[in-house]
């Protein structure tokens, strides 16, 4: 296979994996908030849709104060300036405690009550929201590299 044919499909590839991951980003919440739609209570369902507004908010508060902090720090202290995989844990275990920290109790309650596990679905979500991140740099960086 020419060199130039598998450097189009992993590029095809890549491009339809980070459609995916952002596709699954907007589930974590639009899964809630499909769900809210049918819960028949108007001030249970508000207060649903704002706790979900407040922990999109939060979730990108989270993310950019680890990275400025906590990455920043582990990729100047590395030769290459890349994370390890242990790194790159302790990175989303930062971001999700700031995150439980930062989001109201309220709406934590709420939240944990229309998911069956809710530390779980906070990982997913901040971890989706890592790599939409990234993705988003990387293309940012592809569009911008004159080759």
């Amino acid at each position: 296979m020419p060199v130039q044919l598998e450097a189009a499909l992993i590029d095809g590839v890549v491009s339809v994996v980070g459609v995916l991951v952002t596709v699954l980003i907007g589930f974590g919440i639009n899964y809630l908030k499909v769900k809210a739609k049918d819960i028949k209570n108007d001030s249970i369902r508000k207060a649903l849709f704002t706790s979900l507004d407040e922990a999109e908010r939060i979730a990108d508060k989270s993310i950019n104060s680890v990275e400025q902090t906590f990455v920043k720090k582990l990729r100047k202290a590395n030769e290459d300036g890349k994370l390890t995989e242990k790194e790159k844990r302790d990175a989303l275990t930062q971001a999700k405690q700031t995150f439980i920290n930062t989001l109201s109790n309220e709406s934590i309650d709420i939240i944990k009550s229309q998911t069956d596990n809710f530390d779980k679905w906070v990982a997913d979500y901040l971890e989706a929201k890592l790599y939409e991140k990234s993705s988003i740099k990387k293309e940012i960086a592809r569009i911008s590299d004159p080759k």
